[in-house]
């Protein structure tokens, strides 16, 4: 009984694949393929045949329980393809004109939003570019001090300015010792000015100076504290050059007196 059903289940196993095969098989060749096709279709029967007949002889001669696997049948959802090689590979380009059919341009929108403005009297949420507003009017002179402005102008270019000024010399005397008072200020700022800038001037001569000597003087005691040191060191090979002769004549002395 048990192998029965073990049988039963590899048969419905080889259709459930051969039913796979068939399907790729539509999917991957054409009509003019088919006979191409349905030769590794044979061959997986003949496979799939041999694996149960093994099966059957191995479970005929083992005595051991095996336990029934359902196989579930998957539902292959077949996907619309693309006719590439109809439209000569080229992808179709993205229709959007639907989306836009409504929407109005920016004429149709003013001309709206003007027929409600009148309808209804309010003023613009916008300002309207093709009128000019209130305040960036250019404002209007005041005639009168136009015409005294064009008037002193004139009597500035006449011939007898001058005059007119010298006949008022009292009442412009004021005038002329305020500005003769702000030309003294004046000379007195300069003057200041290029003291303090001759100040500057021989403090840096003063400091350029100290430098100066400065660097000589550390320069003369840096020559005089090596050439100290260089003649104490050559006095010091010196004497100990005399102790070395001085210690052979002894040496030799003594010898003599031996002898």
């Amino acid at each position: 009984m048990e192998e029965n059903l073990q049988v039963n289940e590899l048969r419905k196993a080889q259709r459930e694949l051969n039913d796979a095969f068939s399907f790729r098989r539509s999917i991957n060749f054409d009509d003019a393929d088919a006979p191409l096709a349905e030769q590794p279709s044979a061959a997986v029967e003949e496979t799939v045949a041999a694996t149960t007949t093994v099966a059957a002889a191995a479970t005929a001669t083992t005595t051991k329980k095996k336990r029934r696997r359902r196989v579930k049948k998957k539902t292959v959802v077949e996907e619309e393809e693309y006719d590439f090689a109809a439209n000569g590979g080229n992808i179709p380009d993205l229709d959007m004109t639907a989306a836009f059919e409504d929407a109005k341009t920016p004429e149709e929108l003013l001309r709206e939003e003007r027929m409600a403005r009148l309808e209804s009297g309010t003023q613009p949420s916008t300002p309207d570019w093709f009128e000019s507003a209130p305040e960036y009017e250019p404002l209007t002179e005041d005639p009168v001090k136009t015409t005294a402005e064009q008037e002193r102008f004139a009597q500035q270019l006449s011939a007898d300015w001058n005059e007119r000024i010298l006949d008022k010399e009292d009442e412009l005397s004021p005038l002329a010792q305020v500005m003769e008072r702000l030309a003294i200020l004046e000379e007195e700022r300069m003057a200041a000015t290029a003291r303090i800038e001759e100040e500057y001037r021989r403090k840096s001569e003063l400091e350029e100076e100290f430098y100066r000597k400065k660097k000589d003087l550390l320069e003369e005691a840096a020559l005089e504290i090596s050439t100290k040191a260089f003649a104490e060191e050559e006095a010091a090979k010196v004497a100990e050059v005399d102790l070395k002769k001085e210690g052979e004549e002894k040496k030799e002395v003594v010898a003599e007196s031996k002898e």
